[in-house]
């Protein structure tokens, strides 16, 4: 039992049972990765893995390791965010594509239903705005009141002006931890308060992190990946518009991701923050 915003909650957590050992996701550190486009989501994702794979693999290439490691890398379960953007060049009908390790993609009918399945117990409290609910740990909203994909976490992505939504995956549908699972890891790009509760039944342990970038940096940025991917420049520019003027960053650990540090030095930043045990020759 754990209080979180004076909320008793019983941490429920992904359990499993390996050799008679008891493994449960609430005593693993989870590393959820926030940031406008460009800011550098999926290199740092791509970093942080790499700090834990074995020297003899570390030459190889993001989609060799995928096609070696399709599920989950050593040592780390991989949580994806939910999507029904069409897939970009390089990703139609390969599971081997970068966007495989964070992204679960669902055709718009497939979505829709995902993100209605659920439904909210009786005894759900909305705050003074009445915008974003507080639940009480009886309303059940944990099991099965809860759809698929959690409604206040949508987002919409722009892909050449073709709108599409993207949300959080409610947590009974991740990985259960192995008797080696040193780490959840993640691009949720989210921490708004129902999945920060949700998350907390979960994952107590979670931290997030926002990639801080300068705006000029970023447009550098999406401009060479967009032009590489097809796309316009426009439509991301205005989504980072609306996405920053939220405040995502509020809650958050602020970690600089520009120029001057390394996406190798980031991630070791991060996953000491995050209180993961590094491997030794990485320390060095």
């Amino acid at each position: 039992m754990y209080i979180n915003n004076g909320i008793s909650h019983l941490g429920l957590g992904l359990t499993s049972l390996k050799e008679g050992k008891m493994i449960n996701s609430t005593q693993l550190p989870f590393i959820n990765l926030l940031g406008a486009k460009g800011a550098g989501k999926d290199t740092i994702h791509e970093a942080i893995i790499r700090l834990f794979l074995p020297r003899h693999l570390r030459h190889l290439s993001k989609e060799e390791l995928i096609e070696r490691y399709h599920h989950h890398p050593p040592r780390m379960k991989l949580v994806k965010r939910a999507t029904e953007r069409k897939r970009r060049r390089g990703e139609e009908g390969n599971w081997k594509s970068p966007g495989s390790w964070v992204l679960q993609f669902f055709e718009s009918e497939e979505f829709e239903r995902r993100l209605t399945n659920g439904r909210y117990g009786p005894d759900v409290i909305f705050d003074d705005r009445g915008e974003e609910p507080i639940f009480s740990n009886k309303s059940g909203i944990y099991g099965d009141y809860a759809p698929d994909i959690l409604p206040l976490s949508l987002r919409w992505v722009s892909d050449n002006g073709v709108p599409a939504r993207s949300g959080v995956l409610h947590p009974r549908h991740y990985p259960e931890p192995d008797e080696d699972t040193l780490f959840y890891l993640g691009i949720l790009a989210d921490s708004t308060q129902l999945v920060t509760l949700l998350m907390m039944e979960y994952f107590p342990n979670m931290k997030s992190f926002f990639l801080s970038v300068e705006e000029e940096e970023i447009k550098q940025r999406l401009c060479v990946r967009n032009k590489a991917l097809g796309l316009t420049v426009k439509d991301h520019l205005e989504i980072n518009k609306r996405y920053l003027a939220s405040h995502p960053e509020d809650g958050c650990i602020v970690v600089s991701n520009d120029g001057g540090i390394t996406p190798e030095q980031c991630a070791i930043k991060i996953a000491k923050i995050a209180g993961l045990p590094l491997p030794a020759r990485v320390l060095r």
